[in-house]
């Protein structure tokens, strides 16, 4: 039997927070009503587009900045800037 002292899960606040090597999204795509999803592999963007399109979604993919990349990822930094893409998604609004 739990002790008072505990606090049941549903008591404790969800505050979504980037893990830390994830960097914040572009915000001028935030503003137009883009969501950042994961950096991808490029030789597997068709695969992603295909499968959130399914869902309902616009899919951009931009290349991926020196910046949003972490000091852990430092190493390999030029073969994710050469090789990987930032995939931003939306809901296809549709028109009346």
């Amino acid at each position: 039997m739990p002790s008072n002292d505990t606090v049941p899960c549903d008591d404790i606040p969800v505050v979504p927070s980037l893990p830390p090597f994830e960097r914040p999204p572009d915000p001028q795509l935030v503003a137009e009503g883009w969501d950042r999803r994961f950096m991808a592999d490029s030789k597997r963007l068709s695969e992603y587009t295909e499968l959130y399109a399914s869902m309902g979604y616009e899919v951009r993919a931009e290349k991926v900045k020196p910046e949003e990349i972490s000091d852990q990822c430092a190493d390999c930094a030029l073969l994710i800037c050469r090789q990987f893409l930032t995939l931003y998604t939306r809901k296809v609004v549709k028109q009346r």
